[in-house]
């Protein structure tokens, strides 16, 4: 359900930037384990977003 979800979402990214520049947005990796986040309780539920933009050769 969470990958449906992310899938959605940089769909919805690509064509809003689509007008601007041609993007191919890709979901590298879920985590799904909560031991990565240490600030809460096994039981909270987490969502960490990083995006990284590549144009030519810069990248950040």
């Amino acid at each position: 359900m969470l990958s449906q979800t992310f899938h959605y979402m940089l769909d919805s990214f690509q064509q809003a930037w689509q007008s601007v520049i041609d993007l191919d947005p890709v979901m590298d990796d879920l985590e799904v384990n909560p031991q990565f986040v240490q600030l809460l309780s096994p039981n909270e539920t987490v969502v960490v977003i990083s995006l990284s933009t590549t144009i030519n050769e810069t990248s950040g």
